[in-house]
C-alpha cells in the first residue's frame, strides 16, 4: 500500500474518533478535527515516538499528502461561492454593508492586538528581524480567519443556507482578502531593503494597478 494511503487512512480515521468525541461533550465536531491534526504533528507525535513519526511521515512523502490537502482545499473553496450568494440576505437591509462592517471592525481589533503582542515580543522572538515588518506580519497572522475551519463549524450546525451563514463567510472572505493585500505590501516593502528602492516602488505600484484592475475592470465582467 502507498504510504500516502495509510498517512490519509490514519488521518481520516483520528479526526473522525475525536470528532465523535467532541460532539459528545457539546463542541463542533471541527474541534475534534483540528486536535487529530496536532495530535498526528511533530510537536505531539513527532516528540512523543520520533522514530514512528519519520517512518510515517518522512519529508517525500508529504509532498503527495500536500497536493491531496491543496486539491480538497480548492474544491472547498469553490464550495464557498454556492452559499455565499446575497439571496439569503435579500430581506436584510444594507445586506450588502454588514460584511464590510464586521470585517473592518473585525480586522482593526485584532490587528491591533497582533501589533501590540509583537512590540512586546519582538526582543524575545524576533531579535534580527526589523521591528515594523516583524509587528505588521504579526497584526496580519492575528487578523486572517480560518476560512474553512469556519465552514466545516457552519455546514456541522446546518445552517449553511442562512443568512446568518453568509453574512459570515462573506465576512470571512473580506477579511482574508485583506490579509493577503496586506501581505503582498510587506513583502514589496521588505524587498526595498533587500534591492533597489526603484524595485519595491515597482513591485508596489504593480499590485496596486492589479487590485485595481480586479475591481474596476473585471469585476464588472461579471454583469455581463
Amino acid at each position: 500500500m502507498a504510504t500516502w494511503m495509510v498517512q490519509v487512512s490514519l488521518i481520516i480515521t483520528l479526526s473522525l474518533v475525536l470528532g465523535r468525541l467532541a460532539e459528545k461533550v457539546g463542541q463542533s465536531r471541527m474541534i475534534g478535527e483540528i486536535s487529530a491534526g496536532l495530535l498526528l504533528g511533530a510537536s505531539v507525535f513527532g516528540v512523543l515516538w520520533p522514530n514512528g513519526y519519520a517512518a510515517l511521515f518522512f519529508n517525500d512523502s508529504l509532498e503527495d499528502l500536500k497536493v491531496l490537502a491543496d486539491l480538497g482545499l480548492v474544491l472547498l473553496m469553490f464550495e464557498v461561492v454556492w452559499h455565499t450568494s446575497f439571496m439569503h440576505t435579500g430581506k436584510i437591509r444594507n445586506a450588502r454593508l454588514i460584511p464590510l462592517v464586521i470585517t473592518l471592525f473585525g480586522v482593526s481589533l485584532t490587528f491591533l492586538i497582533g501589533c501590540l503582542i509583537a512590540t512586546m515580543s519582538k526582543e524575545t522572538l524576533a531579535p534580527d528581524i526589523a521591528l515594523w515588518p516583524y509587528v505588521f506580519f504579526c497584526g496580519l497572522a492575528l487578523s486572517v480567519t480560518a476560512l474553512p475551519v469556519l465552514i466545516r463549524i457552519i455546514n456541522h450546525l446546518g445552517c449553511m443556507s442562512t443568512s446568518t451563514a453568509s453574512i459570515a463567510l462573506s465576512s470571512a472572505i473580506y477579511t482574508d482578502v485583506l490579509a493577503w493585500v496586506g501581505l503582498a505590501f510587506l513583502v514589496a516593502f521588505n524587498s526595498v531593503e533587500k534591492t533597489s528602492v526603484v524595485g519595491g516602488l515597482v513591485s508596489i505600484l504593480s499590485l496596486i494597478g492589479f487590485c485595481g484592475i480586479s475591481f474596476y475592470m473585471i469585476r464588472p465582467l461579471r454583469k455581463l
